[in-house]
């Protein structure tokens, strides 16, 4: 691999923005004309190009044997680029800004309002705006540039699918083909999708244990039933956590409606985790809150990673947000499905960061129009945070783009799956050509079909 810098040629706040870029070579005797770059989701995820996270990548690449270069890199604002810029400085995650504890999903949103505008504020708008999707785009080019090849593969997983959609339909002479894993598409944003999504971490829960019912037969109930009654009992007092963490420093964690529903939904990321996350909500159904220490942990890891920058993540997500009247109505529409939600999240759709932290828009069309190179839409149909009809009525709709569904995958599958990186390396390398079933049968055909 070729470990090293690029000096963008941009300044944020006076500070020269450089990006880490790894080069994991596919040959050790020759560059690759073609590479694959690697475009990261989050918004606001880095590569994760530290010691460890290289270490995972040689490995990631000894088994997935892409015959590429695979251009790895940490975006502005994020993991080891510089400047590394967040919105940690903050009012304690437990309470709000005068101390009194945070209980109702209103509150707890309104608390990341306040805290998030509190950011903005300290940013100022032109370096929210150096952190979005206009200048990760000229980044990339820039990226690009510095490689001196013949044109490259893109390949992103979730939000970061928009980016290298823009970037491919500005630069399509550049892009032999896009890779689109855990595709978010235009037009959606967090704001009306969150409810949906929660649902759909309940669902496949309930739907495991239906097609699995010796392993649930302890269960009082579907694992839906279950969590509505924690959700009911934390509204009126929210379970306490001790979480004892670095050097025996111990801390007390309410769990909270909307906290509960985070876990549930983050546990969907990997579907093989069903079967403990079942168990253990059972368990503190049974008063034992200590079981979801593991899940706790999972969701509290996000949010104190020092190398995702939550600056980028709304600088990124408000920047394609649509009208916040639109977004509301989504926010109703979706309680209206998933009912048994709608006590703990009703007032939290009337607040959104993204009416503070102003973005320049880029637009909810931003990803109309034709394709500029062959595309490969892959989906998990057990991804509860971007479902896999997204991914279908996409490649319908786009006839230069192919659909390929993962059975029982969750959301990041080329990171993990080892049908599916076998199944890239083929595309990569011919398009057209036929692709291995990594949906337990032979209809990854074109188009969706």
């Amino acid at each position: 691999m070729d470990c090293g810098w690029l000096e963008s040629q941009a300044v944020i706040g006076s500070v020269p923005v450089r990006l880490r870029v790894v080069v994991l070579r596919a040959r050790p005797d020759a560059k690759d004309p073609m590479p694959v770059v690697y475009i990261p989701g989050g918004p606001g995820d880095p590569a994760r190009l530290d010691g460890a996270g290289i270490a995972r990548w040689r490995d990631w690449q000894q088994r997935a044997g892409w015959p590429h270069d695979v251009v790895l890199f940490d975006p502005r604002g994020t993991g080891q680029s510089q400047p590394r810029i967040s919105c940690r400085r903050r009012v304690g995650p437990d309470a709000d800004s005068n101390g009194v504890p945070l209980r109702t999903a209103g509150d707890e949103f309104a608390g990341d309002v306040l805290r998030m505008a509190q950011c903005y504020r300290r940013l100022g708008a032109t370096r929210a705006a150096a952190l979005g999707p206009a200048a990760q785009i000229a980044d990339l080019s820039r990226l690009i540039d510095a490689l001196k090849v013949s044109g490259v593969h893109l390949w992103s997983v979730s939000y970061g699918s928009r980016i290298a959609q823009l970037y491919a339909r500005r630069h399509p002479s550049r892009v032999r083909s896009l890779v689109l894993d855990s595709m978010f598409p235009f037009g959606r944003d967090a704001l009306e999708v969150l409810p949906a999504q929660f649902g759909a971490a309940l669902d496949g829960l309930d739907a495991w244990c239906d097609a699995h019912s010796t392993e649930c037969a302890a269960a009082p109930g579907r694992p839906s039933e279950q969590v509505a009654k924690l959700l009911a009992r934390y509204e009126e007092q929210p379970a306490l956590l001790w979480d004892i963490g670095r050097m025996g420093r111990v801390a007390i964690r309410p769990i909270t409606p909307y906290r509960l529903l985070s876990m549930v939904l983050l546990a969907g990321y990997t579907p093989g985790t069903r079967a403990e996350t079942i168990r253990r909500l059972v368990r503190a159904g049974q008063g034992h809150t200590a079981a979801l220490g593991p899940l706790w942990q999972r969701m509290h890891a996000r949010v104190v990673d020092t190398a995702h920058s939550d600056a980028v993540f709304w600088s990124t997500r408000c920047a394609f947000t649509r009208s916040r009247d639109g977004s509301r109505r989504h926010w109703r529409a979706a309680l209206q499905t998933y009912r048994e939600l709608k006590p703990y999240l009703a007032a939290a759709g009337t607040i959104s960061v993204c009416d503070l932290w102003r973005m320049p828009d880029v637009g909810s069309g931003a990803g109309h129009g034709r394709l500029p190179a062959p595309t490969l839409v892959v989906s998990g149909l057990a991804d509860p945070a971007t479902p896999p009809e997204w991914a279908r009525s996409f490649a319908a709709a786009h006839a230069r783009a192919r659909w390929l569904a993962v059975a029982d995958g969750g959301h990041g599958v080329t990171l993990t799956d080892g049908c599916v990186q076998g199944a890239v390396a083929v595309f990569l390398d011919a398009p057209a050509a036929v692709l291995p079933a990594c949906d337990g049968s032979s209809g990854n055909d074109h188009n969706g079909r």
